[in-house]
């Protein structure tokens, strides 16, 4: 689902991860309203895949119905980039370890316009320009280049605190900004957003099918928390992860960070349209789990507010 152009840095981030990549460069230029691209180095596809990639519902990702039950990656229906091409010029050029030469295909409103083999390096570099060209409409409704540009830093550094052992880069308008290492070291990438002298704090937690690493960097003197969570390493705004978090964090205002792990079947990651939530077989769980990890974190078992609820920020 393409709502903005978060969304469709998101979408193909995710496809990087998917490909194994360890280098991901995402570059935006006004706020991605006029263009954006996504490059990494990950296993690229073959010239002959590039119109599939493009086609409604097609994936490599899932052979059967069944597999839905048991994602392992982070995209999964085939609609993402039939999506984006349908109301942009997109571009993509793609190149496969062990090709001689790698591919590139250009799509205008959905409509292919080139198909060709090209010289490339190996990985795939995705640009997208003029996002909703062809829905004045929905163009209209986009916020201002500084609003949606920091939607999009938001969402790199998410993916960089869920996955350290992949460098990130970012470029805003010609200016080289948020960047990472890519060395497995999340308490470094956390002091990267969090800052060099946060008082970073971890702990681990578990329920019989559930296991959560969880951060925290209190904010001394304020009220609110900033919380971010994942759930098998995908980025979600989760309604069972908010209500527990906004409870049983309250008292304990600070950058908050939960990365559940669980297995695949006991999670539903196809209820929302941009994959935003998922649904737990076991979402008691979640809340035990971050009770657990607050406890050992702050020394103190929290007052939870009737009827739950609190302060706190996605």
């Amino acid at each position: 689902m393409v709502e903005r152009p978060a969304s469709v840095v998101k979408e193909a981030v995710e496809n990087s991860v998917d490909a194994g990549a360890t280098e991901v460069r995402v570059s935006v230029f006004e706020g991605g309203k006029v263009r954006l691209t996504v490059e990494d180095n990950g296993e690229g596809m073959a010239f002959g895949d590039l119109p599939l990639a493009v086609s409604r519902h097609a994936t490599s990702k899932i052979s059967s119905v069944e597999e839905l039950g048991r994602l392992n990656t982070l995209g999964f229906r085939g609609e993402a980039l039939p999506s984006i091409a349908a109301v942009s010029r997109l571009e993509i050029r793609s190149r496969r370890e062990g090709d001689d030469e790698g591919g590139l295909l250009r799509v205008e409103g959905g409509s292919r316009v080139l198909h060709t083999p090209i010289s490339c390096r190996k990985g795939t570099w995705l640009s997208v320009e003029d996002l909703f060209y062809t829905l004045p409409a929905r163009k209209k409704f986009m916020k201002s280049a500084l609003s949606e540009g920091r939607r999009i830093s938001a969402l790199i550094r998410d993916f960089a605190a869920a996955y350290p052992s992949v460098a990130f880069y970012e470029n805003r308008d010609g200016k080289d900004g948020f960047s990472t290492p890519g060395d497995g070291d999340r308490e470094g990438v956390l002091r990267i957003l969090w800052g060099r002298d946060a008082d970073l704090r971890s702990c681990e937690a578990a329920a019989t099918n559930l296991k959560l690493e969880c951060w925290w960097a209190p904010f001394p003197g304020k009220t609110r928390s900033q919380v971010s969570s994942f759930v098998n390493g995908r980025v979600v705004n989760d309604s069972v992860i908010r209500g527990a978090a906004g409870s049983i964090c309250r008292p304990y205002p600070g950058n908050w960070m939960f990365l559940f792990t669980l297995d695949p079947e006991l999670l539903d990651a196809n209820i929302h349209p941009a994959k935003a939530e998922v649904r737990f077989r076991y979402p008691g769980e979640v809340y035990d789990t971050i009770q657990q990890a607050v406890l050992k974190l702050s020394g103190d078992l929290p007052v939870l507010p009737a009827g739950g609820g609190g302060a706190f920020s996605p």
